[in-house]
Parts: C-alpha cells; structure tokens; sequence
C-alpha cells in the first residue's frame, strides 16, 4: 500500500513501508501516530539479530500497539469503510512453523489465541453492518525449496555478469 495515495478517508499503509517515510494520507497523521507509539510493522532485518523472546515481545507490542491506536480513530471518525490487518500470525508462522525449539508449536497456537482476543476487543467497540475476517494465505511447513533465479540461470535468461533480471524483463515488455 505504499506510498500512500488521496482517498476519501484515512490510509495507513503496511508492509514493505521503507523506514522513515510518510505513511498515511492525510501526511499529518503519520506523525501523529508514531507519536503514540504507532510502529507499522516488524523490522524484517532486524529480526535475524535478536533472540526469539524479543522477536516475540516485539510483535505482540506492535499489534497491541496497532489495536489500540485503531481504536483510538474508530471512536473519533465515522468509517463508511474500515479494514485492519493483523500480521503476527503471519510472522510467527513464517519464523517458527518448523522450528524444533517451539515446543510444538505453542508460539504459533498462542499468536492465534492473542489474534482471537484482540477481534473480540475490536469487535466488542466497533459497530458495523458488516465485518468480513479474511486471511491472506494458509500455513504449513514445507521441505523444499525452489530458487526462480536459479532457474533463469540454468536456462540462459541470466548469467552472473548480465544486466539485472528486471531490466531484461523489461525489454522484452517493452513495445
């Protein structure tokens, strides 16, 4: 959703928001927010530098976070139209599905438990003709891997010293 675009409304954009950037229309409300607290999302590379505890403490506080600044524009605006995402469930299942050091599974399980609570708050306080609670994608673990590039190597559309993938993408696009 990033960057932000004119609605007739609010708009807060989510993942794959570079740091540091405007990301709400109207623009002011982006420093309103992270005056509070706000945090968009995971910081995906700093994840792989800290322990699992903290990874997980820090999720929980961006949606508790989340939860509570939504709340907070939910009883100050009237919404024709509202949509919020929780990504914890998301995150913890892509960072510990298939680790063995999750006690079968109980950080997934409990993600999904605090997911649950966190609906029940939300709806509990919203007043809605109609709530859809939709899901991006499903789970599971898997024991392969495929690598596109790899792929594109092996059949000659790249090689280690060419022009990069996107670039010759786009010249056979190209009219």
């Amino acid at each position: 959703t990033w960057p932000p675009i004119k609605i007739n409304g609010i708009l807060i954009t989510g993942m794959l928001t570079p740091l540091g950037k405007i990301f709400t229309y109207p623009k002011n409300l982006s420093h309103i927010l992270l005056k509070h607290g706000y945090m968009i999302d995971i910081d995906n590379v700093s994840v792989y530098r800290r322990s699992q505890k903290d990874v997980l403490h820090y999720m929980y506080y961006v949606e508790k976070k989340r939860l509570e600044l939504i709340l907070s524009l939910v009883d100050n605006i009237t919404f024709d139209l509202f949509i919020l995402v929780f990504t914890i469930t998301d995150r913890v299942s892509h960072l510990f599905w298939d680790d063995s050091s999750d006690y079968g599974g109980t950080y997934v399980a409990k993600a999904y438990m605090f997911v649950d609570k966190l609906l029940r708050t939300l709806l509990s306080t919203i007043e809605a003709d109609y709530i859809f609670i939709v899901s991006d994608h499903g789970f599971r673990g898997f024991k392969k891997y495929f690598f596109i590039m790899n792929v594109f190597y092996h059949l000659g559309y790249i090689n280690r010293n060419s022009q990069p993938l996107h670039a010759k993408l786009a010249s056979y696009m190209s009219v």
